[in-house]
């Protein structure tokens, strides 16, 4: 099997990937962020060979890891369209390390003690790309954390919610727990206040709603909603106000709107 040599010192076989499966970035977005923030997530870069796309951006990537000293592969385009799963990679796909495990009693002794901390819990969050574009906002935002079911949203960290993310599921912290309900209680034992983004009756309206300091944000599915036994352990409902004809908003959306009010409004301390 034919082999090319690569920056680092290594040697990588061509069709290598083939082996065990490993976390993958996928296109130029998710990998210049990881690059510039987590480059030691970064096992190996593939690269398309041949002319192709040699823009700027390409160029910049490509110094990077090389300055970094990251290996690197060139593999054809039909190899790394097998890598990619179809998913546009514009030349790039990044094998990545595998992340260190966190569960949620971890999660609570490194930052339970905060004064002021905000983490989202997803109810029944199945699709890779509401994945991704939430743990975006979550970490534009500054969350401490996103939580998930593996029985009740996606079992894992997918390629397209990698790349659905632009590289922020590499910065911000993921927790997957068994049981949402039992966790949630944990979390307000801590002294979490839990915030259900919730539009039925009798929810407040964002606007006029100040958040505990310590506060988990519980959404679900634009389908399903939250599940009954979750919405009655939340604090509180609380509803995005809506002026068009269109009834509801992407989970995603929403839940950079509450992010972004959690961090613009004045925090309530709870006592």
């Amino acid at each position: 099997m034919p082999q090319k040599k690569i920056r680092g010192g290594k040697v990588a076989s061509r069709g290598s990937h083939k082996k065990a499966p490993k976390p993958l970035l996928i296109g130029r977005r998710a990998l210049r962020e990881v690059l510039r923030h987590a480059p030691g997530r970064i096992e190996r870069v593939c690269v398309a060979e041949g002319k192709g796309d040699r823009s700027g951006s390409f160029q910049e990537i490509m110094d990077e890891v090389k300055r970094l000293g990251i290996d690197y592969v060139r593999l054809s385009a039909e190899e790394l369209d097998a890598m990619a799963g179809g998913a546009s990679h514009q030349g790039f796909v990044a094998e990545l390390g595998e992340r260190p495990g966190l569960d949620l009693k971890g999660f609570l002794e490194k930052r339970g003690r905060s004064d002021r901390s905000v983490v989202v819990m997803l109810d029944s969050v199945f699709d890779p790309q509401n994945l991704g574009a939430i743990l975006r906002a979550a970490e534009c935002f500054g969350a401490d954390a996103v939580l998930w079911s593996w029985n009740r949203g996606c079992g894992w960290v997918s390629p397209a919610a990698v790349k659905a993310s632009a590289g922020a599921s590499e910065l911000v912290t993921w927790v997957r727990i068994s049981n949402l309900v039992e966790s949630l209680k944990k979390l307000k034992s801590a002294g979490y206040w839990a915030v259900a983004a919730d539009a039925t009756y009798g929810a407040q309206d964002l606007r006029d709603f100040t958040f505990p300091e310590k506060t988990v944000l519980v959404v679900g599915s634009e389908g399903a909603g939250l599940s009954p036994l979750l919405l009655k352990e939340c604090d509180f409902k609380v509803k995005i106000p809506m002026f068009g004809k269109i009834e509801s908003l992407n989970v995603s959306q929403a839940t950079a709107i509450f992010l972004f009010a959690y961090g613009q409004t004045g925090v309530l301390k709870v006592a």
